[in-house]
């Protein structure tokens, strides 16, 4: 487990965290259902609230939603499609905070040095925190960071053109550019 796997995490991120690890009971009766009717009853006006609002989003990620609105439709999409069925929206929360604290059944330095590892995230992330990429890049051995400025978690969609274009020009991970 990271020792650090919620520095850095906004407020309802430690919570939802906190929950998963101790109370998933809670985790469903408190928050994935309230998120669940939100993104089910008007998944756009939802996201909106969720870039202006409370919810740690960097600035970044909503400058990726005004410049890419298919981008944030498809995001809307895609939680509402989530949160339609509630017991499939606590399992998928509850299995990505699992992830932050349980063994996934091999060590990251064990992955071997013949394989580069990229690692793109944005260090607004308050979600996926830096921290927890840094540190995931710190245990592969050829792991390859990439942290961007001003971006949050929609790193990928944001910088997808780059990600694709440095993996196809150096498969072997001999890049330097973070």
């Amino acid at each position: 487990e990271n020792p650090e796997a919620t520095k850095g995490m906004d407020l309802v991120g430690r919570i939802g965290y906190f929950l998963a690890k101790h109370w998933k009971w809670g985790l469903e009766k408190i928050g994935v259902q309230n998120e669940a009717k939100k993104w089910f009853n008007d998944p756009m006006k939802n996201t909106k609230e969720f870039l202006t609002g409370n919810s740690g989003v960097g600035l970044g990620d909503a400058k990726t939603f005004i410049l890419q609105p298919s981008i944030e439709r498809a995001f809307a999409i895609s939680a509402k499609e989530m949160y339609s069925n509630l017991k499939q929206a606590v399992e998928t929360e509850h299995h990505d905070s699992w992830l932050f604290r349980h063994h996934w059944g091999f060590s990251l330095s064990d992955i071997p040095e013949t394989f580069p590892v990229y690692v793109w995230y944005g260090l607004e992330d308050t979600g996926t925190v830096p921290s927890m990429s840094e540190y995931m890049v710190s245990q592969i051995p050829k792991g390859l960071p990439h942290a961007i400025e001003s971006q949050g978690h929609l790193t990928f969609f944001s910088h997808f053109d780059q990600i694709i274009s440095e993996i196809v020009a150096n498969p072997c991970g001999s890049s330097s550019s973070s």
